[in-house]
């Protein structure tokens, strides 16, 4: 049961990489821990997010169009997964497809609403360790995300992001006592160029859009309350 858990929970976790995500691939408590072999899921995820502020530079920016701005997504998210294993070590693969919305709101609600399907995401991950016994782990992870989604270069806001994506992630955890253990995880994301940015390109002129490599580092204490309850911090 407590393996089933942690894999529906690592697999919710995935769920959360959406359109206009910057940063990298976040990890939940346990998600380090290697899935038994031999198992199939199908998992359908609801996720909805609202972004109301606007950086420009690294700075909040209120001036202009930027006063109130919102920015709500809807998505569901189908994903089929296997588990599985390579020359004995746990691995586990999934197909992710997202469906959704996004809509602008606020100061932005004259801009046009983007609805269809999302960036398809193809993920792979192997443990080159897994001690069940100890409670030990290491795991690596790839990600390639693939310009799949609903995308034109005459609206700001797509549901796709018209761009290649891939990570690279590594994670490991092991007890630090009876009931706490300890994750730690680094993993960094790559982008491909969006040469057809236009109407969120000022001055709205067909372009080529280009983001640099982000490396971001994770570290936590896991809290095992029981069998089924578990308490995180990152």
């Amino acid at each position: 049961m407590r393996n089933v858990r942690q894999l529906l929970t690592r697999l919710l976790l995935l769920a959360t990489l959406q359109p206009f995500a910057v940063s990298a691939i976040d990890l939940q408590p346990n998600d380090v821990v290697a899935p038994l072999p031999g198992k199939n899921y199908l998992m359908l995820s609801y996720l909805n997010t609202e972004n109301n502020t606007f950086y420009k530079n690294g700075s909040i920016s209120s001036a202009g169009p930027y006063k109130n701005p919102v920015i709500e997504v809807n998505t569901a998210i189908l994903r089929g997964t296997t588990t599985y294993s390579i020359a004995d070590l746990p691995a586990v693969s999934y197909l992710q497809v997202p469906y959704g919305s996004v809509k602008p709101g606020g100061s932005l609600s004259s801009y046009p609403t983007d609805t269809g399907l999302g960036d398809i995401t193809i993920a792979t991950a192997i443990w080159p360790y897994a001690d069940r016994a100890s409670r030990t782990y290491l795991g690596v992870a790839g990600y390639l995300i693939t310009p799949t989604g609903s995308y034109s270069s005459q609206r700001p806001f797509s549901v796709g992001e018209n761009r290649f994506k891939t990570d690279l992630q590594i994670g490991f955890q092991k007890p630090i006592t009876d009931s706490i253990d300890g994750m730690v995880a680094v993993d960094t994301m790559w982008y491909g160029g969006n040469s057809q940015c236009s109407a969120a390109c000022p001055p709205a002129t067909m372009t080529s859009l280009s983001q640099k490599p982000l490396t971001t580092a994770q570290i936590g204490p896991i809290y095992n309350i029981n069998r089924i309850f578990t308490v995180g911090a990152s």
